[in-house]
């Protein structure tokens, strides 16, 4: 039996960016030489008028990350899609939780080897009401986990289901997105995202959904 892990963000958040068209969840890539960031959003630049770049700065020393988005030229129905690519490196966080000690909670016992996460969706976005309604599905791939111990998961909300694709080696997610302008370039946004991984996953029993709420500003 699958394993079903519910992912429901729901984010208030706050961005500012050098054109109105917030469009970090979208199918919509910045302008060529356009930025965008936010308050727990990605700091983004266009490299052309279909394609940017991103990486969340915050956590670029301890989660090295980067995004490529890259935006279909036709529209298909009304929907603009794209398709968006992303690899993460966790293993300096995790390795820096791991041990005896403050802020440490994960046994010194386990040891974990260099991950790799490559993330690839493909975004359809659509003019709804007064906002921007995105559906998106994707391809989870985990590398390097194959040694690691089943109990050295961290169980916790936030943690776990973005762990999960690590001990399983691949997972699929959908989820959709739906952006509103509030006032000149201040923007608000609601995102939902349900992630299916492979029934290899240890310690909470099957078919358990995993609720994570988030709320920013």
């Amino acid at each position: 039996m699958r394993q079903f892990f519910l992912i429901a963000i729901m984010a208030f958040g706050i961005i500012y960016a050098q054109d109105k068209n917030w469009s970090s969840g979208t199918a919509y890539s910045l302008n060529k030489g356009q930025w965008e960031t936010g308050l727990f959003q990605p700091l983004r630049y266009g490299l052309s008028d279909t394609r940017d770049i991103a990486t969340h700065p915050f956590f670029a020393v301890i989660i090295p990350n980067l995004t490529v988005k890259q935006t279909w030229k036709n529209e298909i129905n009304g929907w603009t899609i794209a398709n968006r690519h992303s690899a993460y490196y966790p293993t300096p966080l995790l390795r820096s939780i791991t041990g005896s000690g403050k802020f440490k909670i994960v046994s010194g016992q386990f040891e974990f080897p260099s991950l790799i996460s490559i993330n690839s969706d493909i975004l359809a976005t659509k003019n709804i009401g007064a906002g921007l309604f995105t559906a998106k599905v994707g391809l989870m791939l985990g590398l390097g986990g194959s040694d690691l111990s089943s109990l050295s998961t961290i169980d916790v909300p936030l943690a776990y289901p973005r762990l999960a694709v690590y001990y399983n080696g691949w997972g699929v997610r959908l989820g959709v997105d739906y952006i509103k302008t509030l006032t000149g370039k201040w923007s608000g946004l609601v995102d939902g995202d349900w992630q299916i991984v492979p029934p290899q996953l240890p310690t909470l029993p099957p078919g358990l959904p995993m609720i994570d709420v988030q709320v920013s500003w």
